[in-house]
């Protein structure tokens, strides 16, 4: 319980986004899977699972597990793609325009919770220590295979005028960081962090990044921040790391 807490706290920044989107369009955190493929007839016999915002799909153990094996599953459809285990990076393609149906099977701290390709997902690196609003260090989560994009969305909590003009108020108060995944079919993909744009000044002036790409191999990494190559040796900040148990490289900056 302690751990999933934690990992939702970590997941404000995506949260606070989807809930930004949700506010604005009318369209829910969570979604039911036929809402995305209404004319696929799989999509309507997966009641437990759902969408989690634009980058995940979750699909909650909720039978008993086995006693034997001591673990749980649940039945899973994806649609059409590459998807990843949110946590381990283990790729799952479904080929087919019908998507693919499977098991899953997880202990009991383990939550089936799966990125499309493409995906980024925005996190805080360490709730219990950056208790601001916006947190001065972020964990974003890459996941290959496509181009993907997302726009961060951050404010003070703060919105004047509410009464007269709520979606204005709320515009005002708001900064977006927009990120841009370039897969180009693997030969030389990029990343790209825009500057942040609205009202910067609810954004930290000094921010740590790590950046995770997670389900790929290991492979040559280069920095460019403003244009210029950011030569870690004169800087001292650049750290890159690969773990092979999550297939996950890694930078921070």
């Amino acid at each position: 319980m302690d751990d999933a807490l934690r990992l939702r706290h970590r997941m404000i920044p995506y949260l606070h986004t989807m809930n930004w989107r949700a506010s604005r369009t009318g369209l829910p955190l969570v979604e039911p899977m036929y809402w995305g493929s209404p004319d696929i007839d799989a999509a309507y016999h997966v009641p437990n699972e759902y969408m989690f915002g634009t980058e995940l799909l979750a699909a909650p153990i909720t039978e008993p597990m086995d006693k034997s094996s001591r673990r749980g599953k649940a039945d899973v459809w994806l649609p059409q793609g590459d998807w990843f285990d949110f946590f381990t990076g283990r790729r799952y393609s479904a080929s087919s325009p019908n998507g693919r149906r499977m098991t899953v099977w997880r202990p009991l701290d383990g939550i089936p919770v799966f990125a499309k390709a493409g995906g980024i997902v925005p996190m805080q690196s360490d709730p219990l220590s950056d208790m601001t609003v916006n947190p001065r260090a972020l964990d974003v989560v890459v996941f290959p295979g496509a181009d993907g994009s997302f726009a961060m969305r951050e404010d003070s909590g703060e919105f004047h005028d509410v009464c007269a003009d709520a979606a204005a108020a709320q515009e005002a108060a708001t900064a977006v960081t927009a990120m841009t995944w370039q897969w180009d079919d693997g030969r030389s993909p990029q990343f790209v962090i825009e500057a942040p744009t609205g009202n910067t000044s609810v954004v930290p002036e000094r921010r740590d990044w790590t950046l995770i790409f997670r389900g790929v191999a290991r492979s040559a990494m280069q920095v460019i921040v403003g244009g210029e190559a950011w030569d870690k040796d004169l800087v001292g900040t650049t750290v890159v790391d690969y773990d092979a148990e999550t297939m996950s490289l890694s930078v921070k900056l």
